[in-house]
């Protein structure tokens, strides 16, 4: 016995499912040159950075007080 099938065409969708871990490209420590509070991130976690690219800004009005007071 033979079993007979028309075929159909149409797209379908690759995937692949699996597990596994992940390990970061770079790691990087990062310190301020001065201390205060942060007013904006530039940046989401896991995002790719580039060197020079602004990530974040520190409050600059402490600062801006004491080059007034000088």
């Amino acid at each position: 016995e033979v079993t007979v099938a028309q075929p159909i065409q149409r797209e379908i969708t690759n995937y692949l499912e699996s597990t596994g871990r992940t390990k970061e490209v770079a790691k990087v420590e990062l310190r301020p040159r001065v201390s205060g509070y942060l007013e904006s991130i530039h940046f989401t976690d896991g995002d790719m950075v580039k060197k020079g690219q602004l990530l974040y800004v520190i409050d600059p009005r402490p600062f801006q007080a004491q080059l007034n007071q000088a």
